[in-house]
C-alpha cells in the first residue's frame, strides 16, 4: 500500500514509471496538489490489478469512485486498476471519455456503459477483454484497441466517422463490427494492423 503518498503535498505531477515495479500495490491515495498523471505511472510492462485508488477531497483535478480514478467532474475515466477484483465493470453514466491507457493491460473481461464513449488508446493490450457493451462514438488514437486478443465484437455509435490505421491490430478473435451510423465509417488503410 502507499496511502502515505497523500502526505506528499508538494507533488503536482505523477510521471511515467513513478511507481514502476509496484504491480502488487493495493492502495494508493492521490494528494491534494496533483494536477497531472502521466500515461504509464506504473511503467508500460506491468499494471496493478488489485489497486484501490483514493483521491483526497480537496484535490481540484481528480476524484475516485469505488477505487477507480476519474477527473474531478467525473466525465472522464482516467485509471482502472482492479481487473483481478472486478471482471465485469460498468462505467458511470456521467463519463463520456475514457482516457489514454485507462484500462491498459487490465484483466477486466467486460466493460459496460449506457453512454456512447470516446476512446483514446484506452484498452491497449487488454488480453482478457471479451466484450465492450457500449457504443463507441470516436477512437482518438491509432492504438485504441490494439492487442485486445479476446475481444469478439465492437459497436460504433451514430456519427462515428472513421476507423484509424492499426486500430484492431492483434484483435484475433474479433468477428463482428457493427455500425449504427447512417453513413458507414471510413476504413483507413491498415486498420486491421499487420496481424
Amino acid at each position: 500500500t502507499f496511502d502515505e503518498f497523500q502526505y506528499f503535498t508538494a507533488v503536482t505531477s505523477i510521471p511515467d514509471s513513478a511507481f514502476s515495479g509496484n504491480a502488487a500495490m493495493t492502495n494508493l491515495t492521490i494528494p491534494s496538489r496533483v494536477s497531472s498523471i502521466h500515461k504509464y505511472p506504473f511503467g508500460d510492462s506491468t499494471t496493478p490489478q488489485k489497486l484501490n485508488i483514493t483521491v483526497v477531497s480537496n484535490n481540484n483535478y481528480y476524484s475516485s469512485v469505488d477505487g477507480v480514478l476519474f477527473n474531478k467532474t467525473k466525465n472522464t475515466l482516467v485509471g482502472f486498476f482492479k481487473g483481478d477484483i472486478i471482471s465485469d465493470y460498468t462505467i458511470p453514466s456521467s463519463v463520456h471519455t475514457v482516457e489514454n491507457a485507462a484500462f491498459c493491460k487490465s484483466n477486466v473481461s467486460v466493460v459496460r456503459c449506457s453512454n456512447a464513449l470516446t476512446l483514446k488508446d484506452s484498452f491497449y493490450s487488454c488480453k482478457k477483454l471479451t466484450k465492450l457493451d457500449f457504443e463507441i462514438l470516436n477512437i482518438d488514437s491509432i492504438n485504441g484497441l490494439v492487442l485486445c486478443t479476446a475481444l469478439t465484437e465492437v459497436t460504433f455509435a451514430d456519427g462515428f466517422t472513421s476507423i484509424s490505421s492499426n486500430c484492431f491490430n492483434g484483435c484475433k478473435a474479433l468477428n463482428k463490427i457493427t455500425s449504427n451510423s447512417v453513413v458507414a465509417p471510413k476504413l483507413r488503410s491498415g486498420f486491421w494492423g499487420s496481424s
